[in-house]
Parts: structure tokens; sequence; C-alpha cells
């Protein structure tokens, strides 16, 4: 029964971690307790209907809740390797930074949008990160582009090279990213993503990654949603 007891294990380890975030109470339900934490926690909401799944199992394993516990099943070697990595990604969620560090060229608002247009195809990039004369951090996207594109479809001649991100960029809508600090989860960064969604708010195109969160500082990276799409599936894999 060594898979039996390692799963024990860390379900015992997994159900002492979520009363810590539930305040302490040790007397609540698995289940409940998860429901609590997962509220506030990401990578738990995130396995969430997985753990109600693992908390029926461990029922089916163990005959009572005395100690020592009777173990009367054994789980799979799968339902043992999936339980195991989401214990672990719950309790050491994969951190935004070095996850998704890279180096991030800012535009300013004086470029020409030629230059960024140029910048975007090369890489392939949707959206780019620009300072703004506050040294503020705005994202701006090929949809923004599109936008002052539209506006300008009256024009016989657009031209971009004499066009700067200034005159573009301020039709990006204010709620277009978001900034996270460099210790917030992936979880958390698919929770922005999906959450705009589910309330039917406008679009979050990207999430700029900096020290703390905060505008002035240097950007370490970016995410987008492929990018957590992408991430989340390669760890399920």
């Amino acid at each position: 029964m060594e898979r039996a007891t390692e799963f024990i294990q860390l379900y015992n380890q997994l159900s002492s971690r979520l009363s810590e975030l539930a305040g302490g109470d040790r007397g609540i339900p698995f289940t409940t307790l998860a429901d609590r934490v997962a509220r506030g926690n990401s990578a738990v909401r995130a396995f969430l209907s997985e753990l109600k799944d693992f908390a029926a199992l461990r029922n089916a394993i163990v005959h009572n809740n005395g100690f020592p516990v009777r173990v009367i099943a054994e789980p799979s070697e799968g339902a043992l390797t999936e339980f195991r990595d989401i214990v672990n990604r719950i309790l050491s969620p994969p951190k935004l930074i070095p996850r998704f560090q890279k180096v991030i060229r800012c535009f300013d608002e004086g470029d020409r949008i030629s230059t960024a247009l140029e910048y975007m195809a090369q890489h392939d990039y949707s959206q780019i990160v620009v300072r703004d004369g506050s040294h503020l951090i705005r994202v701006l996207t090929a949809e923004g582009i599109a936008r002052w594109l539209a506006q300008n479809a009256h024009a016989e001649l657009v031209d971009i090279h004499n066009t700067t991100v200034k005159h573009v960029v301020p039709l990006e809508p204010p709620q277009a990213f978001e900034l996270m600090s460099r210790e917030r989860t992936i979880y958390d960064a698919s929770q922005v993503f999906s959450s705009a969604l589910e309330r039917r708010k406008e679009r979050i195109f990207a999430i700029v990654i900096t020290h703390s969160g905060k505008q002035r500082e240097e950007p370490l990276g970016i995410v987008t949603p492929w990018d957590v799409i992408r991430d989340l599936e390669l760890q399920r894999s």
C-alpha cells in the first residue's frame, strides 16, 4: 500500500495548508476548506474540481478518520501522479518571474508608429510597452493601431512615418492591460484574464510584470492570454 501511504501524506499536507489559509480551523471538512480558500487563492481555484474528486478518492481509500487510519484501497499510479502534481502546484505555484522574464523594449511616446509596427512585425508581437510623458507604463496593441487607422480612414493618405505613438496610444482603453508584481503566480494571471471575460469587462490584452506591480518600475516581463493558456496546457501534459 505504498501508493496509498503517499497519497494520504500528500492529502494531509495539503489539508494542513488549506487550514492555515482558512485561518487555522482544523475542524472544517476538506471540501469546505477548498471552497473557502478558493475564493482568494487562484491556484486552489484552478484545481477546485479536481480537489473535490481527490477528496472522494481519499474517502474511498481510508476506512475511518481515526488514528492510525485503516487503508482499504490503493490509488492507481496515474491518480497518485496527478494528485502529487496538483499538490506541488498549490503549495509552490509557478511565479510570473522568472517564468515570463524577458528583456522588454519600452517605446517612447515620441517614437514613430512605423517603428513600432516594424518591431511588432519582426517579433510577431500584438502589443508593446510604452512609457508616457510621466514615465507611466502603457500598452499599445495591434487593435489600438487598427482603431487609429479606422478613425483616419477618411484621410486620403495615412502617414505612419510622421505619426507618433503619442497620437495612437490614447485610443487604448485604460483596462487594456494590468500590472502585476513578480511574486504573483501564473494562476493569478489566468484569473485576471478569465474574470474580464466572465464579467464581460473590457478585454485585457496583456499583463506587464514589474518588481512590485507599480507603474514607474522597470518592466520585467509581459504575459498574454495565449502565454497563460500554452503554459497551463504544458503543465497538464
